[in-house]
């Protein structure tokens, strides 16, 4: 019993460990298991705590989300009435953009009916501009025209009073020129010129007392003065200058036919029997002349000299060509040719001498090769040609020959222009600014414009009553001078405005309104010419 009540008690004991333990195991689940609760309590009451809070914020979100639709659904009816009135305003604006079109389309075809009415308009003033730009044009030059048949009639009427000018032929010569003038007429017509030669006293005749022909005129410088020269078969040597002074030499025995410049101070003089002259000029104003040198050619029938500078002088007879030197007085060089020459000329710029015979008869020579004398025969011209020049102007020759026919020809031999007119044979031609001048043993000189060059083409013409032989044009004083076989010289002004001067100097009243209106008309408005007058 008592080891019954021992293990007993021990059981009890150890029942009561178990139950301790197991109550202390028990009491600290229990507690751990409170513990869990009270955590599962608190976080309940936390989650009950923001449940609320949520439910709060809910309910104020659901307030403030029913605020948000009552404001929502305010602006909606607003965006409603809105869209309403925009579509109210969006027809009306249809409509006005409708019309606004409509408008457009009317404007722009008013637009385009205004451009098609201003083209019409420019194009009515165009062609009405233009017929009266033509209807100007015509009338002006209905009234050129008139002015001019006016200056050509008023010419014929100077010149109808006779050579001898009085006032009303210088009246009508002087109105000639001005009308021709003013409306871009040709001033050196052949009316218009001759009217203002006589009317100004430019043209005249110079009376000597030389017996023989003048053979040669030529322009030379004594000493800084311009003086004429004129030498003639009978051996009588002339001078002349402008102011109508003259100085005479002879030399017995020598029948010159021609005369050519040496050097500044001498001239070379060619006489028909063979030799050749040296004179030697000097004195400004009371011209001396000194005979120093001869040089005999021989025998022959020696026609031409022509002066090739540098003191080098080309003489030529009927079949030889000599060359000369002027320092040393003597020959150079002698070209025996055929017997059939009769006249020469030079291209002084080219040192070119061109020698002519009969039946085209032609022979070219330089001043490089003196030895050699090239004949060329001419192709165009088959007739004796009497006088040549070379017009290195307008890079051409001009021919005159024996039957009074003028050729220009080309470089390339080619005949560029014919002028018939002088029915004698050339005596002498030239080249003179735009014009050419040349003088016949019809007894005329003639004056051919470059501009008008054609077989019938105008030309100014002057008689004279002896054969003019040779002419020298004086460039300061616009003066020629001609020589004749009578042994006289004329001369004339070349300046068509010169002499319109010297007559408008020598007018002594003005047109009286009787004769203003039988020379002029009446429908031209009177006007004075004197210098100094008005209109």
């Amino acid at each position: 019993m008592l080891s019954f009540g021992r293990d007993f008690g021990i059981l009890a004991g150890i029942a009561a460990i178990g139950c301790g333990v197991t109550y202390i195991v028990c009491q600290q689940t229990y507690e751990t298991r409170i513990a869990e609760l009270q955590e599962q309590i608190s976080d309940l009451q936390k989650k009950e705590l923001q449940a609320k809070v949520t439910q709060r914020v809910s309910e104020q979100m659901e307030d403030i989300a029913f605020q948000q639709k009552n404001i929502s659904d305010k602006q909606r009816e607003e965006a409603v009435k809105q869209s309403h009135i925009a579509d109210m305003e969006r027809g009306k604006a249809e409509i006005e953009r409708g019309l606004a079109q409509q408008a457009q389309a009317k404007a722009v075809q008013a637009a385009e009916q205004a451009d098609q009415m201003r083209i019409v308009a420019e194009n009515q003033s165009e062609l009405a501009t233009h017929n009266m730009m033509e209807a100007e044009k015509a009338r002006a030059k209905a009234d050129t025209l008139f002015y001019l048949s006016m200056g050509n009639s008023l010419a014929q009427s100077a010149l109808a009073k006779g050579s001898v000018a009085s006032d009303i032929s210088r009246l009508l010569s002087y109105a000639s020129w001005h009308y021709t003038k003013q409306y871009g007429g040709y001033e050196n017509s052949d009316n218009v010129y001759k009217a203002l030669l006589y009317s100004s006293n430019s043209s005249e005749k110079i009376n000597t007392d030389l017996k023989g022909n003048v053979r040669s005129v030529e322009m030379i410088n004594i000493d800084g003065a311009r003086w004429i020269l004129g030498v003639t078969d009978y051996g009588e040597i002339i001078l002349y200058n402008d102011t109508r002074e003259h100085r005479q030499f002879s030399i017995d025995n020598a029948p010159f036919r021609g005369v050519a410049m040496l050097n500044a101070k001498q001239y070379a003089a060619l006489t028909s029997d063979g030799k050749v002259m040296i004179m030697e000029f000097s004195g400004a104003r009371n011209p001396q002349m000194n005979l120093v040198g001869v040089i005999k050619l021989g025998s022959g029938v020696w026609k031409s000299i022509c002066s090739m500078g540098k003191n080098i002088i080309a003489v030529m007879s009927n079949n030889s060509l000599v060359w000369l030197d002027g320092r040393s007085m003597g020959v150079k060089a002698v070209n025996k040719l055929e017997p059939r020459l009769y006249t020469m000329g030079s291209e002084p710029e080219n040192g070119i001498l061109h020698l002519f015979g009969t039946h085209g008869l032609h022979y070219v020579a330089s001043t490089s090769n003196l030895g050699m004398c090239q004949r060329s025969d001419l192709t165009a011209v088959k007739e004796l040609v009497t006088a040549y020049f070379h017009d290195n102007k307008n890079s051409c020759h001009l021919l005159g020959t024996e039957s009074g026919m003028i050729y220009v020809i080309d470089r390339n031999g080619r005949v560029m222009n014919t002028m018939t007119g002088h029915t004698g044979a050339i005596t002498s031609i030239k080249a003179l600014n735009q014009s050419i001048v040349s003088t016949s043993y019809d007894h005329t000189m003639r004056f051919w414009s470059f501009a008008s060059m054609t077989s019938i083409a105008e030309s100014i013409e002057f008689s004279f009553d002896a054969w003019p032989l040779s002419f020298v044009v004086d460039n300061e004083s616009q003066m020629i001078w001609i020589g004749n076989e009578a042994g006289k010289m004329n001369r004339f002004c070349t300046s068509v405005s010169k002499n319109a001067i010297a007559t408008q100097a020598l007018l002594n009243r003005e047109f009286t309104q009787d004769e203003w209106n039988y020379y002029i008309g009446k429908s031209v408005p009177y006007r004075t010419f004197m210098k100094g007058g008005g209109k």
